[in-house]
């Protein structure tokens, strides 16, 4: 299981949310380095998944020993 956490990112209509995947040391899994959005902030922003973050849960979801 993974932690997310949230970034403030500019949008064509102003701000919004990228979500992020963090690993077991809090690290974002595609290794980008944010400022964390408070939880409460930008309730009604647009919200949006970090791509590479969602490709190596995928990723390791798939893994076979």
């Amino acid at each position: 299981m993974y932690n997310m956490c949230a970034e403030h990112v500019a949008t064509e209509t102003g701000s919004g949310l990228l979500w992020h995947a963090l690993d077991g040391n809090g690290n974002t899994l595609c290794t980008r380095i944010f400022i964390a959005a408070p939880a409460s902030d930008g309730a009604g922003d647009r919200e949006d998944y970090c791509r590479s973050c969602m490709n190596a849960v995928a990723d390791a979801d798939s893994w076979e020993p």
